[in-house]
């Protein structure tokens, strides 16, 4: 089951700043089949940018035309890294819920590949610490979908204010 690995909320992806060679790399990839241990999302931030509380999510669900059954679970992922160089997993405790799911859409693929669609997608929301961030800051994403696997450029340095005009955001929350 070959999946879009993520379609980034942050409305990013017609964004000239999204590295195509990654996405090409996730769309070749299955989320069903990636160790949700293993997935680590890396975003470095400029000081004064913050990831907000209960973000970024992963939702990984999926659609059988053929019954009209759907799945879906949300996944808040757990905070780790540094300021500035901040990264997110998979919280220990949602691994095994991840991996149920995981394993109710293989076994609907098995039985109906061809009306089995899925999707995992990220979702990400900043906030603003203190003042916020000075107006030429920029901000990377990056991924790794494997233990000691290659770190992955996501989303090249990109303009603050762009993601804000791109995303429709007119000024950032406090965190």
């Amino acid at each position: 089951m070959r999946i879009p690995l993520f379609a980034i909320a942050l409305a990013l992806s017609a964004c000239t700043s999204v590295v195509r060679s990654t996405v090409a790399e996730l769309e070749t990839r299955s989320p069903v089949d990636t160790d949700p241990a293993a997935m680590t999302i890396v975003a470095d931030l400029p000081p004064g940018l913050g990831i907000a509380e209960g973000s970024p999510t992963l939702r990984l669900s999926a659609l059988r035309s053929d019954t009209g059954a759907q799945t879906e679970g949300v996944f808040v992922l757990a905070r780790g890294g540094a300021p500035g160089a901040e990264t997110f997993r998979v919280a220990p405790a949602d691994l095994d819920r991840f991996r149920r799911l995981q394993a109710q859409i293989k076994d609907w693929k098995a039985e109906a590949a061809s009306e089995t669609k899925g999707q995992l997608n990220m979702g990400v929301k900043g906030c603003r610490i203190g003042a916020g961030p000075v107006p030429s800051a920029s901000l990377s994403i990056a991924m790794q979908l494997e233990e000691d696997g290659p770190v992955l450029p996501l989303i090249r340095p990109t303009p603050i204010k762009r993601v804000l005009r791109i995303t429709g955001v007119e000024e950032l929350p406090d965190c």
